[in-house]
């Protein structure tokens, strides 16, 4: 079945606790200027987990888990100041 094909080969949105708790122990472990830093924490959560996520979503997930870490929440709207 073609559909099965193209589940399998896309990269899922949902991200598991050990896929996140991977992410999290390799953003540790390769800080901000570290060289081919998302190349290399992307190969790290496939080696490990066997997960088939893209570069852009590490980023994009890493990016979640500082901003939410920091106390932000995403939200559709902001708003207007009083």
């Amino acid at each position: 079945n073609a559909d099965d094909k193209s589940t399998k080969s896309a990269p899922s949105n949902s991200w598991s606790e050990e896929e996140l708790g991977i992410l999290a122990k390799a953003i540790a472990k390769y800080p901000g200027g570290t060289v081919r830093r998302w190349q290399t924490i992307t190969a790290m959560l496939r080696k490990r987990c066997g997960t088939n996520k893209t570069e852009k979503q590490v980023i994009k997930k890493s990016r979640e888990v500082e901003l939410r870490s920091m106390g932000y929440r995403c939200t559709q709207s902001i708003p207007p100041k009083s």
